[in-house]
């Protein structure tokens, strides 16, 4: 669990970075990190090319509309994740989409 750590997007372009060549993480928890839009494109394009995290939870994050796209688009391309945890707006936004 990596919640309220304040990661901001250069923490999570870090997570990201390690996401890409993770072969036994299947779950991580990075609620509450304020790593807005930005953050959320870090973990995204990261998460597309990950086919062994099967969990996320990003709630509290802050991310608008614009990661919520970059969300969206990772979903279109990773079928093997889970969203978990998400503000509830992402939660009709997403579901929206899909």
């Amino acid at each position: 669990y990596l919640r309220y750590n304040e990661l901001g997007p250069q923490g999570t372009q870090s997570i990201s970075d390690s996401l890409k060549i993770n072969k036994t993480l299947e779950s991580i928890h990075l609620s509450k990190n304020n790593f807005g839009f930005i953050g959320a494109k870090f973990l995204s394009a990261a998460l597309k090319e990950n086919n062994v995290l099967k969990e996320i939870s990003i709630n509290g994050n802050k991310i608008e509309k614009s990661g919520a796209d970059c969300i969206a688009e990772l979903l279109d391309v990773n079928k093997k994740i889970f969203v978990g945890k998400v503000d509830y707006w992402l939660f009709d936004y997403l579901n929206k989409i899909y």
